[in-house]
């Protein structure tokens, strides 16, 4: 038992709850008077940007498991493959659409991805 215990423990490394910082004054969302349109297309477009990573990759790994289960049948083996090259051509498009957001930012000294956007 007490090697699952140290093993477990280990794992999940214990905080003490006078260190545990709750509520991050930093955050952009601190209380709703910090709540501007700066910290919501910030919010928005990291989000999105995730999001489509995230979906690219699920998609990826489908591709990969329909190819694994598809016992040489070359219609399922070709569906896979399109998949998997779709999923690629999905990351490429998300990794050039974030080198344009930094250059153009780079560009206009503008940081769309921290929220570092001019007044209007």
């Amino acid at each position: 038992m007490k090697p699952f215990l140290f093993l477990f423990s280990s794992l999940f490394p214990t905080a003490h709850a006078q260190s545990v910082n709750l509520i991050n004054q930093q955050s952009a969302f601190y209380n709703l008077e910090n709540l501007t349109m700066n910290s919501f297309i910030q919010v928005g477009v990291n989000l999105a940007f995730g999001i489509a990573g995230i979906l690219a990759f699920l998609y990826l790994m489908l591709g990969g498991i329909q190819w694994i289960t598809g016992s040489g049948d070359k219609d399922s083996v070709e569906k896979a493959r399109r998949r998997i090259i779709q999923a690629l051509i999905g990351l490429a498009i998300i990794f050039f659409i974030y080198m344009i957001v930094n250059l153009i930012g780079y560009i206009f000294h503008i940081n769309i991805l921290s929220g570092n956007l001019p007044n209007v």
